[in-house]
């Protein structure tokens, strides 16, 4: 690949962040295997974590487990298996989340392939 073609692609995902950061509501970005890419600065901020201890990690595993919450993964898999390429509105009924927190999916977009830069 070109450094042309890289320096793009380091400006496109650097402005794609920037657009996650400015969202109020709490974001994660998941990859295929439901790992974090990355978060919204909200979703940081309202959970007392940072992208060290949170971007890489399956969503299942972070804040110690508390994110493995049945409904939810039934609900992820579902949007997996049937959206291969398409947007969905996802309605489900308030979940308990992590540290006395409810999770709303309110919706959701499966992403066919996320370019990564390394």
């Amino acid at each position: 690949m070109a450094e042309n073609q890289l320096t793009e692609i380091e400006e496109a995902r650097a402005f794609a962040q920037a657009i996650i950061d400015t969202v109020r509501e709490l974001i994660l970005v998941l990859d295929q295997d439901l790992r974090v890419i990355t978060a919204s600065r909200s979703f940081y901020r309202t959970f007392k974590v940072g992208p060290e201890v949170t971007q890489g990690r399956l969503l299942y595993e972070l804040g110690d487990g508390h994110w493995d919450i049945p409904k939810l993964r039934l609900l992820l898999e579902k949007i997996i298996v049937k959206a291969l390429a398409q947007q969905l509105g996802a309605k489900v009924e308030t979940l308990a989340g992590p540290e006395g927190t409810t999770v709303s999916v309110t919706h959701a977009t499966f992403l066919a392939k996320v370019p990564r830069v390394v």
